[in-house]
């Protein structure tokens, strides 16, 4: 709509923060040609959620709506979320399902390479002990802080599953995916030969948000439902 300027809370604005990008950057281990001027808020100072928006839409319509005309409703996909409480004490951003694979790339810290069957521990989104893991896949996690992770398992075909977690304080991980992300996971898992314990339930008893049984609650109250179908806007 063009009949009025949009107020500013409504419009979308690069994430200028640059203590916070540094923080980023040093705790996910971030490496240079990640594309931070593409990372934008709809609010100033740190906003609940960042959004990752594609270069054309940046370029051809962010940029060149110079008075602030147009209200847009939904612009990118969401990247990284902000953590409540204290627990993001270390970063207060953890990464969002739905730009994983965006980020992931460029990572070199908060990232867990696990074998097929490592991997289809977390699919049923329960909070999973390390210790129940593989012994390479506990040398990884010895390096890890409490935060938001990555989770990455390489298909035979080359195609590469990237499910966001969280590792509370102590030894365990959680996934953060939509159980409808998760399901695909899996149906991908067992198609390479990994059995697995498909998430089905929709009653709640069994698949769980994350946090209802972390030792570490999760980051944010209602994270993994506010996830559950979320897709991509452009």
């Amino acid at each position: 709509s063009k009949d009025k300027p949009a107020q500013a809370s409504e419009f979308y604005r690069p994430f200028q923060d640059q203590d916070m990008v540094g923080r980023m950057k040093l705790f996910y281990g971030v490496q240079d040609g990640f594309p931070w001027d593409q990372i934008y808020g709809r609010s100033d100072g740190t906003p609940k959620s960042l959004t990752f928006i594609p270069k054309a839409i940046k370029e051809r319509v962010l940029e060149a709506d110079k008075s602030k005309a147009l209200k847009i409703v939904c612009a990118g996909s969401k990247i990284f979320e902000k953590c409540t409480g204290n627990r993001g004490e270390i970063c207060p951003y953890r990464i969002s399902q739905e730009c994983a694979n965006v980020i992931e790339p460029f990572m070199t810290k908060q990232k867990l390479v696990c074998s097929g069957e490592d991997f289809a521990k977390f699919i049923s989104g329960e909070s999973v002990s390390l210790g129940t893991c593989s012994e390479e896949l506990q040398g990884q996690a010895d390096s890890l802080r409490a935060g938001g992770v990555l989770l990455v398992h390489q298909l035979a075909n080359g195609t590469a599953l990237i499910m966001a977690a969280w590792k509370g304080k102590g030894f365990s991980v959680s996934a953060m995916a939509s159980k409808n992300d998760r399901r695909i996971m899996a149906n991908q898992l067992m198609d390479s030969g990994v059995a697995v314990d498909i998430p089905t339930n929709v009653d709640g008893k069994k698949d769980r948000d994350a946090r209802d049984t972390a030792e570490d609650p999760a980051p944010n109250e209602g994270t993994a439902a506010s996830e559950e179908g979320a897709s991509s806007s452009a």
